[in-house]
């Protein structure tokens, strides 16, 4: 059978989306036909990635004792998640569980499209050598460079602050004991972790590598990119 909201049930519905700091204009609350219960039932769309929360009864309710079965998309770990709900409590207990997962999904960088065409990936080492000590001194002024970069061009606090600088002491460190072809793979994925703390865009996650990858090259050519005995 078809199932429509009470007022009140919108009114929370609307109220839980405010309550995490989103803006009700930005989705839609409307009737759609259900495929796999053959009825009409209310879903909640978020309109501008067309992530949705629908709430159908559960036709086994004699049965299981769930009054209603829910479905949404995004889920915890999955792209499309269903929970059964015995009462409307539990319903709106899902939603806003489903409007953090949008929100998490909505605002965080797409690292791997920062990484797309990045000269940074397309140059790896041409071997898995050890620094020498010369070479170390030109992986701790490449670093310095870098570092000075993302301090200076990005806000931060004080504890995003700390992760990024201890991030950079790894890599330094790393140089020590790790051959080069290791290293850059460590260097790589530090920077990641550095736009993750930053919550970067993906523009700026992109301007973030092409600096690195003018330093790692303005100061560790020679090093990193040349075959034969170094």
């Amino acid at each position: 059978m078809d199932f429509e909201l009470l007022l009140s049930q919108r009114n929370d519905l609307f109220r839980l989306i405010q309550d995490q700091k989103l803006s009700p204009a930005d989705f839609e609350l409307r009737s759609v036909h259900s495929d796999e219960s053959d009825n009409f039932v209310p879903v909640v769309t978020h309109t501008a990635t067309q992530f949705h929360f629908s709430i159908e009864l559960n036709t086994h309710y004699n049965r299981d004792r769930s009054r209603f079965l829910v479905h949404f998309s995004p889920g915890e770990e999955m792209h499309l998640q269903s929970e059964y709900a015995e009462d409307w409590h539990m319903v709106t207990s899902a939603f806003s569980c489903w409007l953090v997962y949008v929100k998490r999904e909505t605002e965080l960088p797409d690292l791997w499209n920062g990484l797309q065409d990045s000269q940074l990936l397309q140059e790896q080492p041409s071997d898995n050598l050890a620094f020498s000590p010369e070479e170390r001194m030109k992986v701790r002024e490449a670093l310095n460079d870098l570092k000075a970069h993302v301090l200076t061009t990005y806000e931060m606090t004080a504890a995003q602050r700390k992760i990024i600088e201890f991030r950079f002491d790894d890599m330094e460190e790393a140089a020590s004991r790790m051959g080069r072809k290791d290293w850059f793979n460590l260097v790589i994925g530090n920077l990641m972790g550095v736009a993750s703390t930053l919550v970067l865009s993906g523009d700026d996650t992109k301007d973030l590598f092409g600096f690195a990858a003018l330093v790692l090259k303005k100061i560790l050519g020679t090093v990193l990119y040349l075959t034969g005995p170094h």
